[in-house]
């Protein structure tokens, strides 16, 4: 299994009961579904999502990833959409810190979070994407989330060199 440190992010920002937005290098619209991700339109919904947040007055050039979440039980299944390039995402990084640190905060709003027991303590929390699971673990120190650490596993998918042309 592979480990890569994460940079601290400094802040999850509510948005609704069901939506928050985190930028931790790559901006995510994390979204918390009543029922089954599996169900989603997630190109449909993700270009919806995506233009209602220009309504925020975030232009075409930000590459905004809109996650979609379902908490089974203690699970987090997600699936996710990129508008640049207007794609469903099979996993990504990125998306996993989003969704674990907004779980944080959207877990503490249904009142199923203990802040005494998260400040301060080592956290870890899988996500499931279409073709495996990534984990976080991190430290919530405030309102700030540190030594993130993302682990899973990695496959190469292609290998090849470049030409010029």
């Amino acid at each position: 299994m592979a480990e890569v440190s994460i940079p601290d992010v400094s802040q999850v920002l509510t948005l609704s009961d069901t939506e928050y937005f985190v930028d931790n290098g790559q901006p995510h619209l994390v979204v918390f579904c009543p029922e089954s991700v599996a169900n989603i339109d997630v190109l449909k919904e993700g270009e919806r999502l995506s233009e209602k947040w220009k309504q925020y007055g975030h232009g075409e050039d930000v590459p905004l990833v809109v996650d979609f979440v379902y908490k089974d039980g203690g699970k987090l299944k997600t699936r996710a959409f990129a508008r640049a390039g207007c794609i469903e995402l099979l996993a990504c990084g990125t998306g996993t810190v989003a969704v674990a640190l907004c779980n944080v905060v959207h877990s503490r709003r249904n009142g199923l979070g203990n802040m005494e027991e998260e400040a301060g303590k080592r956290q870890k929390q899988i996500v499931d994407w279409s073709i495996g699971q990534l984990c976080l673990e991190f430290c919530k120190k405030g309102n700030s989330y540190t030594n993130l650490k993302l682990q899973g596993t990695a496959t190469p998918v292609f290998s090849g060199i470049f030409t010029d042309i």
